[in-house]
């Protein structure tokens, strides 16, 4: 029987074949474009603003003022990617915050929310839309009766197309990302309906 014995030689560093290093990919974004395209529109609906409901039990006149609450206004987007082109690696679309549309033209023209962003990703994102001033009424209520406030207003809901350009810095190369946006484009055409009822009735 013949025994054979090997040994592994011990490899230092400096003599390991070099291996190639991942490259580090970084990205900006250095254009983005809003645009409409087949099934993409506004749309219109109604929201319900928090109601008011102000007794007088007394015999005489009652007076209160009532502050119409537009606080409760929410901004809503949520980017949708078109996925039939796979993303480059590295390419995290969600990490960017971006200016969304704030109002449409007639000419395909648009303007952006300047003083907020929200991030180029899917999950739908609110902020407070911070509609500026406030309605105060200043009302009467008759003896033995009740009035009640309530209010609306028109929220316009945008779907639309949009075209993202991001560069790696590193290798200059350039990626289009397209997809559609869903969000809220405006609030407008408030409406405060004052209705007076008997206090123990339910009738007008």
């Amino acid at each position: 029987m013949l025994l054979f014995s090997c040994s592994k030689e011990n490899v230092s560093p400096e003599n390991e074949e070099p291996q190639d290093q991942p490259i580090v990919r970084d990205y900006e974004l250095i254009d983005l474009k809003y645009f409409l395209a087949d099934g993409d529109g506004i749309d219109t609906t109604i929201v319900k603003l928090p109601d008011f409901e102000l007794p007088n039990t007394g015999n005489t006149l009652a007076k209160q003022d009532v502050k119409v609450n537009y606080d409760e206004l929410m901004m809503k987007s949520k980017f949708m990617i078109d996925t039939e082109s796979p993303l480059s690696e590295g390419l995290v679309p969600d990490t960017f915050q971006v200016q969304v549309p704030f109002d449409w033209y007639g000419d395909g023209s648009y303007g952006v929310y300047t003083k907020k962003t929200f991030p180029l990703t899917a999950g739908i994102k609110e902020e407070p839309y911070g509609m500026t001033g406030d309605e105060t009424l200043h009302l009467q209520i008759p003896p033995k009766s009740r009035i009640v406030v309530t209010a609306k207003i028109d929220a316009y809901l945008l779907k639309c197309s949009f075209r993202a350009v991001f560069k790696d810095r590193t290798t200059g190369i350039r990626d289009t990302v397209m997809g559609k946006w869903n969000g809220t484009l405006r609030y407008n055409n408030s409406v405060v309906r004052i209705d007076e009822y008997p206090l123990a009735g339910k009738g007008k």
